[in-house]
């Protein structure tokens, strides 16, 4: 199938189909309904991950993925409570990941170079 380099009329034949197309004419004119119920088309999904399996799911993919850094973020006490730090080199990544982290709100709390922000969208 070179056909996009060269063509060779006398050796070359491609037939391009639908494999949906295929799939019907197995199932409706070969009568053979069995194979297509034989064949996986699409993998059967679980049951729908609640928030906490699907953080768990996510955070272990992470660890296992050599592209990402994963560490323990630093805590600071701010007013009685800790809040974590952002070491991160810009303010709007720190603030997107805040949120991402743990919702926008003005109860929701954290350090970047010095200073404690919430993560509340104006």
């Amino acid at each position: 199938m070179s056909g996009d380099i060269a063509f060779e009329k006398e050796i070359q034949r491609t037939i391009s189909v639908d494999i949906r197309y295929i799939m019907f004419i197995i199932d409706k004119y070969a009568g053979a309904g069995h194979l297509i119920n034989e064949m996986t088309i699409a993998p059967t999904h679980k049951e729908k991950m609640s928030p906490e399996d699907l953080l768990a799911a996510e955070l272990e993919n992470a660890e296992n993925d050599p592209n990402i850094i994963v560490k323990e973020l630093e805590m600071k006490e701010y007013l009685g409570t800790l809040v974590p730090v952002m070491d991160i080199h810009s303010f709007s990544s720190a603030f997107d990941l805040a949120v991402k982290q743990w919702g926008s709100s003005k109860d929701v709390k954290f350090w970047w170079r010095g200073n404690i922000y919430t993560t509340l969208k104006k």
